[in-house]
């Protein structure tokens, strides 16, 4: 059960498929995305998801087919 804070809702920018995964580039405000770090685990809707790559505000992350 996921008992974390939830801050709100953030806009997917761009999706990317692949076979095996999807990559889903969320856009995240400075104040979520300040001292994000490459391998930080980010609750998405109760799923937590790690951060594959960060440029800016905006977060990667890459969703195998079992997470989907």
């Amino acid at each position: 059960m996921f008992s974390g804070i939830t801050r709100g809702t953030r806009q997917v920018v761009a999706k990317r498929s692949f076979e095996g995964r999807v990559d889903f580039i969320v856009e995240l405000e400075d104040e979520l995305s300040a001292g994000l770090q490459l391998g930080a685990s980010v609750a998405c809707d109760g799923v937590c998801l790690t951060v594959a790559g960060i440029e800016g505000t905006r977060a990667l992350f890459q969703v195998v087919a079992e997470t989907l």
